[in-house]
């Protein structure tokens, strides 16, 4: 019936897919309570940056690299397991990071825009009890900032 060549193509064939499955097998990261440890971690990480807000780029570097630490040790990538994994899976992953990078840069360069005040001022104060919106707003004229 099978010829030897057929049985060796197949047993080649399915030696080759064997390894690729047996790699893209999905690993559970270790959990608390149902909870994956690295989730808990980011929360921890945002929980810092919200509460110690003037300190933002620390706890956030130190977030990362106590994450990436952990899955490198504790918790292997879809990639692979330990440097070589998470270098793959950064190799995967650079084009939504360096998306994430600009959108963060974008943001920080707005707020700093917003929060140096160069926006237009109101040139004089609104009048405190204006009877109408009307006339609060032909009161109040806007020019730019010096």
């Amino acid at each position: 019936m099978f010829s030897t060549h057929r049985l060796a193509a197949c047993l080649l064939l399915c030696g080759m897919f064997v390894p690729a499955l047996v790699t893209a097998a999905p690993v559970e990261p270790p959990a608390l309570a149902g909870i994956p440890v690295d989730f808990i971690l980011f929360a921890l990480t945002l929980a810092g940056i919200a509460l110690f807000h003037h300190y933002t780029l620390p706890i956030a570097v130190t977030g990362l690299v106590v994450i990436s630490l952990f899955k490198i040790v504790a918790s292997p990538f879809n990639e692979g397991s330990g440097i070589s994994g998470w270098i793959a899976h950064l190799g995967n992953k650079w084009v939504m990071l360096s998306n994430l990078l600009g959108l963060l840069l974008g943001f920080a360069l707005l707020s700093k825009h917003l929060v140096q005040g160069w926006y237009p001022q109101p040139k004089h104060e609104a009048p405190r009890s204006a009877k109408a919106p009307g006339l609060q707003m032909v009161a109040t004229d806007v020019r730019p900032r010096r």
